[in-house]
């Protein structure tokens, strides 16, 4: 029931504790677990300035009048990033606080803020990830214990790191002041379901999201292209339309919707697909884009139209790429997952993949293409040839390929395990990770020297068979490969014509990563790969006019090699056959794949 509704006298205590406009008492520094906390989380000068009577803040904000219409103001929508189970409501209640899905929990009443050891987990405790877990949720529902403990947790944060920027690298990231700002709006969302709270009162709450907004606002290069700028300005909007009558409300939609229609220009392929390359972040943008739609107020005055059209073209190349099992590929930045069902429902995904059966599919812009056949056991081949711009998230994976069937991985690579930094990260990023070439044991990183070229140059359907090629000049030094694949019209095999050359000669070194559990044989020039539980084998064969030189490795940790992302645990990694073949100067390599 809305807060207006209650009238509670326990319900009308509590606002007349709130709608004076001043400073938490000092006693909620008892909840702050850091060794010098602040006295007080709004401090004396902000409160001279923007708690005064006859201020704009007051009297928008922090009178008796203007609390009591921020109380009943709108339920907005407000973005989440963060979900909900019942095992973190049991842990809440225990008095920890659950922040990562590798299984980190946190005691509430030993929290430490400048923790840093792995900058995923202190992201989420900065950015109050337990509280958006339950409140966005919970809003029609109040568990005081829980309630408490949260509010708490707040009271916690503000008095040791609101003014202590030095606390933790991760406090005042861009990315971590986003989730906070979701999850102070979700709070204030809660609060207008059941009444202020009476520690954590509406005037610091609303100093805390007035601190976030004006952080997003006014913090030097805080914005970045891609992803994260996005849900900066989703979150600007949401906070604006919150709260309608802040003073920066109209900056903040105003300055929202701009980026947002710069982004639909500038951030987009021609195709209209949302240029970070790596499937896993377009599923991502367009639960976002849903996100920024919900958030659309014509009223307000908040309409990125040209921003929103663009779900369509990114909804249609993730169906139009997702695998037969419906997954997404594991191409760059992309875990394991499944297609959102916030982006397409399962059937429709179904149906899809029955009407794309036997056909080729090219998205020349975004880079990507894929060659279909029989649904749902029939041939899959995935072929990339993105650049890394605008909006990065690719791998160094030029002109590489995924083969997928008879209901199976049979050439996979690397895929995402961690943003952390590691050497297995590092390898998996890198092209001896993927099905490509490196020239004198080396590689282009994906993030240097954007103008050497890789794209699709030509692609065909035809009655005897479809047909795709891509080229890259992407080396250390100047050099070329091109790739065509020809997959016959009977889905039976694959032929890969590689040509390579360097304008100094050089060693070059191709690569094949098969998953773990299928059994790899090298004879001669011939590869024998198969899957024991099906009775099934897939035949590798090479013609060269160069001599080819194989070797295999598997799981080895010095040097990394022979790893790929675990299909079944997205955090892990799994052992991998990595075959490579190698030889000098300029060659022409014939690849002929086949499937008994």
């Amino acid at each position: 029931m809305r807060f207006s509704l209650l009238f509670s006298l326990a319900a009308l205590a509590a606002l007349a504790a709130c709608t004076e406009p001043s400073p938490p008492p000092s006693a909620t520094v008892q909840y702050a677990t850091c060794e010098e906390p602040a006295e007080r989380i709004i401090p004396a000068d902000w409160a001279e300035e923007h708690l005064a009577e006859g201020s704009a803040y007051y009297e928008a904000l922090f009178s008796p009048e203007a609390q009591q219409a921020v109380l009943d103001g709108p339920v907005v929508r407000v973005p989440r990033f963060t979900s909900s189970t019942d095992r973190q409501v049991e842990l809440i209640r225990e008095g920890r606080i659950f922040v990562d899905r590798r299984g980190d929990v946190v005691v509430l009443d030993a929290v430490d803020w400048s923790q840093n050891n792995h900058t995923y987990v202190s992201t989420q405790l900065h950015g109050f990830t337990a509280v958006g877990t339950l409140f966005a949720q919970h809003e029609e529902q109040q568990d005081e214990d829980v309630e408490q403990a949260l509010m708490r947790l707040i009271l916690n944060w503000g008095h040791c790191a609101a003014h202590n920027r030095d606390v933790n690298p991760r406090a005042w990231h861009e990315g971590t002041v986003m989730k906070r700002q979701s999850n102070l709006l979700h709070t204030l969302n809660y609060m207008r379901a059941h009444g202020p709270h009476d520690e954590l009162t509406l005037t610091t709450l609303l100093y805390l999201i007035d601190a976030g907004a004006t952080y997003l606002l006014d913090e030097p290069n805080v914005y970045s292209p891609g992803n994260h700028g996005i849900r900066q300005d989703m979150l600007l909007a949401a906070t604006a339309l919150s709260l309608p009558q802040h003073p920066r409300a109209g900056e903040m939609l105003e300055l929202a919707e701009s980026r947002l229609e710069l982004a639909a220009r500038r951030m987009f392929t021609e195709e209209g697909i949302w240029s970070e390359q790596a499937p896993g972040y377009v599923n991502y943008m367009v639960a976002l884009m849903n996100g920024v739609r919900r958030l659309r107020d014509r009223d307000a005055g908040f309409n990125p139209s040209r921003f929103i059209r663009n779900q369509n073209a990114s909804r249609a190349f993730l169906v139009d790429t997702a695998l037969p099992d419906r997954t997404i590929p594991t191409v760059g930045r992309s875990s394991q997952q499944t297609i959102s069902p916030a982006v397409a429902r399962g059937r429709v995904i179904e149906r899809r993949l029955e009407e794309l059966a036997r056909s080729l599919t090219v998205f020349p812009g975004y880079g990507h293409a894929v060659i279909r056949g029989g649904h749902p056991d029939g041939l899959y081949l995935h072929f990339t040839a993105s650049h890394n711009l605008p909006a990065r998230k690719r791998h160094a994976d030029e002109l590489s390929v995924l083969l997928y069937n008879h209901g199976r991985m049979w050439i996979t690579e690397g895929g995402q395990h961690s943003t952390q930094s590691s050497p297995m990260t590092y390898y998996l990023r890198s092209a001896f990770a993927h099905n490509t070439y490196t020239l004198n044991g080396g590689y282009l990183d994906e993030h240097e020297e954007f103008e050497r070229a890789v794209g699709i140059t030509d692609s065909s359907s035809e009655q005897s068979g479809y047909r795709i090629e891509g080229r890259s000049e992407r080396f250390l030094e100047p050099a070329s490969f091109t790739r065509a694949i020809i997959v016959d019209s009977d889905f039976q095999t694959v032929r890969i014509t590689d040509t390579l050359s360097s304008e100094a000669p050089g060693e070059w070194a191709g690569r094949f990563h098969f998953p773990g559990d299928l059994s790899v044989n090298v004879e001669g020039q011939r590869v024998t790969v198969s899957d024991p539980g099906a009775a099934r084998t897939m035949t590798v064969t090479f013609r060269s006019s160069a001599p080819l030189s194989f070797s295999t490795c598997r799981g080895e940790r010095n040097p990394v090699c022979g790893w790929v992302q675990d299909r079944n645990d997205g955090d892990s990694v799994a052992p991998a056959t990595t075959l490579s073949w190698s030889f000098d100067g300029d060659n022409e390599v014939v690849i002929d794949i086949a499937f008994e």
